[in-house]
């Protein structure tokens, strides 16, 4: 029983595991490394900030030729901290979920609702 206790009361310090790599107690620092203005491949813009303590939030999107795009939901899914926007001149929605953060780098893996999908990389701008 007690290393029962021990072990409970260990998963509760360090953070429980979610599906999708992110563990509980990694919030804080994901947010905090993707607070900022970041550009993708295409050219699109982002503004991400923090919520509290542990959250980020994207506050805006603009595609590669200034048209601003709507955000339609956000928030961690499966562990993973996701965003949905939608393209006005075509009814797209595409969603990115961050895959990774490193060296300054945000990893996301895209879909959207035509079947599309791929990866890209956010960086500083």
């Amino acid at each position: 029983m007690r290393a029962l206790t021990a072990l409970l009361t260990l998963l509760l310090v360090i953070g429980c595991p979610h599906p999708g790599g992110v563990r509980s107690g990694d919030r804080r620092s994901l947010a905090d490394a993707m607070v900022g203005d970041w550009v993708d491949e295409t050219g699109a813009r982002y503004r991400i900030v923090r919520l509290h303590a542990d959250e980020p939030v994207v506050t805006y999107v603009v595609d590669a030729v200034g048209e601003p795009l709507d955000l339609v939901r956000q928030g961690f899914e499966d562990g993973r901290f996701a965003f949905t926007y939608r393209v006005p001149t075509t009814g797209f929605e595409v969603t990115l979920t961050v895959t990774g953060v490193e060296e300054g780098l945000v990893r996301v893996h895209w879909r959207n609702d035509r079947g599309q999908e791929g990866s890209d990389t956010l960086r500083p701008h």
